[in-house]
C-alpha cells in the first residue's frame, strides 16, 4: 500500500524519495502531496532554507490553536528586507511560548550583522511554526479532512508566497547595518 502510494505522488518516482532542495514553496507543494498520497514521512530542507534566505514563516491555515488575527497574513517575513530595520513588533503574533522574544527589526539587525543568534531565532521560530502545521495536518488526515484543508491552503499560498524576495545590493546591506549600529 505503501509503494503504491508512493507511487502515485510526482516527487516519490523513480526512487527520488520524498525530498526537495530550496525555499521555494514547490517543496511545501510536494510534501503536502504526499501527505495526501498517503506518505507518512517526508524529509525536507524546506525549513532550512528557509531560515538561511531570512524568512520567518508566518503562514496561516485556521488551525484550533491559531489566533482569530492571524488570517488572512503573509506567507513569510524576510527579516532581511529593509522595511523591518524599525519595526518593533514580534516576529509572530502567535509566539505565545517565547520562541523569539525580541522584535522584528532586533532580529533584521542580528541577520543583517550575520550574527549567530538572528539564525538561531528564526530556527527555533521555523520549527515550532512547522510543528504547530503539522499538527494541523495530522488531526485533518485523522477526521478526513486533509483535502478540503489541503484545497483551502494552495487557494491561500502559491508557491510564489514563499519564494524571496531579489537579494538587496551589498551596498543597501552595507548602509542599513551602519545605520542600525548608530
Amino acid at each position: 500500500a505503501a509503494a503504491a502510494a508512493a507511487a502515485r505522488f510526482d516527487g516519490c518516482v523513480g526512487g527520488k524519495g520524498c525530498t526537495g532542495g530550496g525555499s521555494d514553496g514547490a517543496v511545501a507543494g510536494r510534501a503536502g502531496r504526499a501527505v495526501q498520497a498517503g506518505v507518512d514521512i517526508v524529509t525536507t530542507p524546506f525549513v532550512d532554507a528557509l531560515t538561511a534566505a531570512g524568512g520567518a514563516m508566518v503562514f496561516s491555515w485556521g488551525g484550533a490553536d491559531e489566533p482569530a488575527a492571524a488570517v488572512p497574513s503573509p506567507a513569510v517575513l524576510w527579516l532581511r528586507d529593509p522595511t523591518y530595520f524599525a519595526d518593533m513588533g514580534p516576529v509572530h503574533a502567535d509566539d505565545g511560548a517565547c520562541i523569539v522574544p525580541h522584535t522584528r527589526s532586533y532580529v533584521h539587525h542580528l541577520l543583517l550583522d550575520k550574527e549567530i543568534m538572528g539564525k538561531a531565532f528564526l530556527d527555533a521560530h521555523n520549527w515550532y511554526h512547522m510543528r504547530r502545521f503539522m499538527r494541523e495536518v495530522r488531526a485533518r488526515v485523522v477526521d478526513g479532512s486533509l483535502a478540503s484543508f489541503a484545497e483551502a491552503f494552495r487557494a491561500r499560498y502559491t508557491a510564489a508566497s514563499f519564494q524571496p524576495p531579489a537579494p538587496p545590493s551589498a551596498a543597501d546591506n552595507q548602509s542599513e547595518s551602519n545605520e542600525s549600529k548608530q
